[in-house]
């Protein structure tokens, strides 16, 4: 068996589809009898959220951080006095140096990104564990693995990040590291095949792995739903997308106003989860908030509802989309990093994105049409049975175990960049 480390971002109270997914391919391949290791770039806590216990976890509690940074400032205290008496001042930069970092690291939320970035290389390359693969999963992680990690290294992609840039405080600094990453002689694996062919395309990366990602078909499942033709009542649900502008979220709420204003005689109730970038009571058009949800609780959310809307800008296989085709809802769903199971008017009905009259006319037709509504049902419930961990764990594993016939050729491509 094979010593495997992941190392992710920095685990906080929120957490993305994708740190999700990174931690239920750690799982399983620990089911498998692989020791593997979860590194997070920063120091944290062991996520409550997800329900297993990594055997190697490698977390920081508070207090352990707090000790360390007494101890670093005692250390600093004592070089300063040796520094008077014999000037020697690199070893009192370098204790100063250490100091501001554990200094950092006691409260590492409080920190910007690009200050959080140039300390998690040093942090990374103390706790680094001696491994026979190391994985970068996200772009604060590829440089490090590179430098730092042991073993093979792998770059598996969640999403192509450098779109995200106007996420952070410093977006042309996000733009070039995440590109950066692109470009590191790792092998590469995608989860979607739109990020596939995205970094293709822009990177002239043709060694690309595709591993699509899975859901829990033990919490997210059901009968497709069948709409009473007669009723005039539905309730369509929707991620509130963290805030950030490229959920779509602001599209959603005006295409919705448009489709309540044509659809007089509907009653529209629209369940939001999550946080969004507006209010229930917004001045476009409100909607119920459903707030945080646990799996189980998302998956009767689902259940409960009549077709779930999704408009996000761009993707790479998002989960709440085919978490809700596996609960039995049809769905309205953009096209980018949904491809590998949302097909129009067969499994998904897709608008087009940042497009508010294509959005409304999607809502529309779901309403009025049920007969194509319950075929989505259907066909959807089908396909996303087909995307299980088991076969996505499986894929991971033959991919570490058998990329060294295209090893070679990707740090080839790397030297003729």
């Amino acid at each position: 068996m094979a010593k495997i480390a992941f190392i992710v971002p920095r685990i906080g109270p929120n957490f993305s589809g994708g740190v999700w997914c990174i931690f239920e391919y750690a799982r399983g391949l620990e089911y498998k009898g692989h020791d593997v290791y979860i590194v997070p770039a920063l120091p944290s806590k062991e996520p409550r959220w997800f329900p297993y216990k990594f055997r190697n976890f490698i977390s920081s509690t508070r207090k352990e951080r707090f000790l360390r940074l007494v101890r670093s400032f005692s250390i600093f205290v004592l070089s300063f006095f040796r520094f008077l008496l014999n000037r020697d001042e690199n070893k009192l930069q370098n204790f100063w140096t250490n100091f501001l970092i554990d200094f950092a690291f006691f409260e590492p939320v409080l920190m910007s990104f690009s200050f959080a970035y140039s300390i998690s290389g040093k942090y990374i390359s103390r706790i680094m564990p001696d491994v026979d693969y190391t994985i970068a999963t996200q772009f604060t992680t590829a440089r490090f693995v590179y430098y730092y990690g042991k073993g093979k290294k792998f770059y598996f992609m969640q999403h192509y990040e450098a779109l995200f840039k106007n996420d952070f405080d410093d977006s042309k600094y996000v733009s070039a590291e995440s590109s950066i990453g692109y470009l590191l002689p790792l092998t590469m694996i995608a989860n979607s095949s739109w990020l596939k062919k995205k970094i293709q395309s822009i990177y002239s990366r043709k060694s690309i792995y595709l591993c699509n990602n899975a859901i829990d078909h033990d919490i997210f499942y059901g009968n497709a739903k069948k709409r009473d033709k007669k009723s005039n009542k539905i309730t369509i649900i929707s991620y509130g997308g963290r805030g950030v502008q490229w959920k779509g979220f602001i599209e959603m709420a005006k295409a919705m106003a448009i489709a309540r204003d044509r659809l007089n005689d509907y009653c529209l109730r629209w369940h939001v989860y999550g946080t969004s970038n507006l209010p229930p009571d917004n001045k476009i058009t409100p909607y119920e908030a459903l707030g945080f949800l646990y799996p189980k609780q998302l998956a009767n959310a689902y259940r409960n509802s009549d077709f779930l809307l999704s408009a996000s800008w761009y993707e790479s296989f998002p989960l709440f989309p085919i978490e809700a085709m596996a609960c039995g809802i049809p769905i309205i769903t953009t096209p980018f990093g949904t491809e590998d199971y949302a097909f129009h008017g067969d499994t998904a009905h897709i608008v087009k994105a940042n497009d508010v009259e294509s959005i409304a006319e999607g809502i529309i037709t779901l309403c009025t049409n049920p007969d194509y509504a319950n075929k989505l049902a259907i066909n959807g419930l089908r396909k996303a049975r087909q995307f299980t961990w088991k076969k996505s764990i499986n894929n991971l594993e033959s991919i570490l175990f058998s990329h060294e016939d295209i090893e070679n050729y990707t740090k080839a491509e790397y030297h003729n960049l």
